[in-house]
């Protein structure tokens, strides 16, 4: 009977150690440095996860600015200004010719003459020894003068414009090459202030107007000082 209680009781206690040994399996297990494997106390096992995603900020959106008002802009208008008016020219060495100014060339007193005096700054329209009209001129400038002598018109050209200059020549009555007695708007502006190329300049339109209708080609031209 002591030998049967004995091996029972025995059985007993090794079940329970079984139960227990079973129990102790099932629970979760934290790994410390204290019972690593290998001995090697304090090391920690690697961390074979995925890292956690870095945090994301969101900045704070600025308020909108109204936006600008509109303006209008009113300008008030301006008065022109008065332009000066243009200063006539008072330098006249000869008063306006009326009547042929001192004496005549003999050459002008026979036939149809453009008389030209350089002394006098006058050209004077002669027919058979009568002065018709007479009107102010000026000449060339000093390296472009107006030639001298005895010719004849070799054409006319009303609206005549200067193929070297391109200057406008309007009643050009050409007497020696490009040489011609015209209106000059130049001269009835300026005077004698000015010059010209050589030829014989008129500012009088209407009377260069009159002589252009009455001059015809091959009448004589009497330039003389």
């Amino acid at each position: 009977m002591g030998r049967r209680h004995a091996g029972r009781a025995a059985a007993t206690a090794l079940a329970a150690a079984a139960l227990l040994t079973a129990a102790a399996g099932c629970r979760p297990v934290t790994v410390t440095g204290a019972g690593a494997s290998g001995g090697r106390g304090g090391q920690q096992q690697p961390f074979l996860g995925s890292p956690p995603p870095p945090p994301t900020y969101h900045l704070p959106t600025p308020p909108a600015r109204p936006p600008a008002p509109h303006r209008t802009v009113r300008l008030r208008p301006t008065a022109p200004k008065p332009v000066p008016a243009a200063k006539p020219s008072y330098h006249r060495p000869h008063p306006p010719a009326a009547k042929p100014a001192g004496t005549l060339d003999r050459r002008c007193l026979t036939g149809r003459v453009l008389c030209i005096s350089k002394r006098s700054d006058t050209l004077t329209w002669m027919v058979d020894g009568k002065a018709v009209s007479t009107m102010d001129v000026r000449f060339g400038a000093e390296y472009t003068p107006t030639r001298e002598g005895t010719f004849g018109v070799t054409f006319k050209s009303r609206r005549h414009v200067s193929t070297l200059y391109h200057s406008a020549m309007p009643y050009a009555m050409f007497f020696s090459g490009g040489q011609a007695v015209h209106y000059s708007s130049d001269f009835a502006a300026r005077g004698y202030t000015g010059a010209s190329h050589g030829c014989v300049n008129v500012r009088d339109r209407q009377k260069i107007a009159a002589l252009f209708a009455a001059v015809r080609p091959g009448d004589k031209v009497v330039v003389y000082h």
